[in-house]
This record gives C-alpha cells, structure tokens and sequence, in this order.
C-alpha cells in the first residue's frame, strides 16, 4: 500500500501524469476502476479546503421523547444533535490537552477532582 500512497503523491505534485499512474497501479496488480477512485482521493487530498458549506445528517433513531434539552436528553441521536448545535465548556485537542471554548478558565480544586 506503500506503493500506492508514493503513486498518489508523485500524481498530486505533478511528477507522474494520469496514464503513468494507472499503468504502475496496474503493475502492482490493481484494476483499472480501482485506479480511479485512487485518482478521485488523489484530487481531493490536493484540494486548498475551504471554509463554510452544510452537513446533512440523518438517522432512524427518533422518536416524540426527542430532546434540544441538555439537560433532559436520554438517546444517543440526543447527544449528537446537542453536540452539533451547542459549544461545551472546553476542547479537547489532538494532543489530549484541554482547551477553553465557552470557559473563560478552568483549574482543578484541592484535591485534584
């Protein structure tokens, strides 16, 4: 799969064009259809991204207890709408430090809890 990435990656910075890709795809014994969407990530990993669009979710989990209430909500689609809609208290980055979002600051108490 190696292989794979170092064929996308030559395509993306421009060192190999459309028809060397599926060719050396096809010698690692991909098929043609499957060199294709490889082409498709390829376009989308070198895309600039941009800012603002929508997100349409949906799920079959629903129901007349359906809650926006944080406070009330019981369902796992509960959570999942309240956490698309309302900021928390703070953030968890990558690296597993926390860091504010609606707090101004936060510290633990005496005994660390």
């Amino acid at each position: 799969m190696k292989e794979v990435k170092d064929l996308q990656q030559k395509y993306v910075d421009g060192q190999i064009n459309r028809r060397d890709f599926i060719k050396a795809v096809g010698a690692l014994g991909i098929a043609v259809s499957a060199a294709g969407s490889l082409l498709k990530a390829t376009d989308a990993m070198a895309k600039t991204p941009r800012k603002g669009g929508s997100v349409r979710m949906a799920s079959n989990l629903h129901g007349p207890d359906d809650q926006m209430d944080p406070i009330v909500m019981t369902s796992n689609i509960d959570y999942t709408r309240a956490h698309a809609a309302y900021n928390g208290l703070v953030q968890m980055r990558d690296n597993m430090q926390l860091k504010p979002e609606l707090a101004e600051e936060f510290s633990p108490n005496s005994d660390a809890r």
